[in-house]
């Protein structure tokens, strides 16, 4: 009998460490899924401003779908990335950009000269720190002035 319990120790012990392999291993993929989410993100909102440091006042009109286009995939990530985790800032920027780009291009809301070169900067700077809450908190002010 003592060597049935044994056993029964031995295949617990085995279950046990199959079980905690699995969860490492899973973890490590939701960490490399998390870290393509991330770097997904930052390069779409570099893309975002490629595109917008390409516009001006006149030629924002012509350009505004290509506009739009990046501003949609950036609103698609920003839910799902780590920089959401933190601050729900980035989510709020991109939906709200997003918005906007579509009232402009509906001529429901007007963007001045001044409102368009704040706004490319400070998208170039959320380009190279997708986590800058300070930063997020700025654009969600300047985006909510577009009328």
């Amino acid at each position: 009998m003592a060597k049935s319990y044994k056993f029964v120790i031995l295949g617990l012990i085995i279950i046990a460490a199959f079980f905690l392999i699995m969860t490492f291993q899973y973890q490590q993929k939701a960490r490399n899924l998390q870290l393509k989410i991330d770097d997904s993100l930052s390069s779409s909102v570099s893309e975002l401003d490629h595109k917008l440091s390409k516009v001006d006042i006149t030629t924002l009109p012509s350009n505004l779908n290509v506009i739009l286009q990046a501003a949609s995939h950036m609103r698609a990530l920003a839910p799902l990335s780590s920089f959401n985790n933190s601050q729900a800032g980035i989510s709020s920027v991109a939906n709200l950009l997003e918005s906007a780009l579509i009232n402009i291009e509906n001529s429901t809301y007007k963007i001045t000269e001044d409102q368009l070169n704040k706004l490319k900067g400070q998208i170039k700077e959320l380009s190279k720190d997708p986590s800058n809450v300070d930063l997020t908190n700025q654009l969600i002010n300047t985006i909510g002035a577009i009328r």
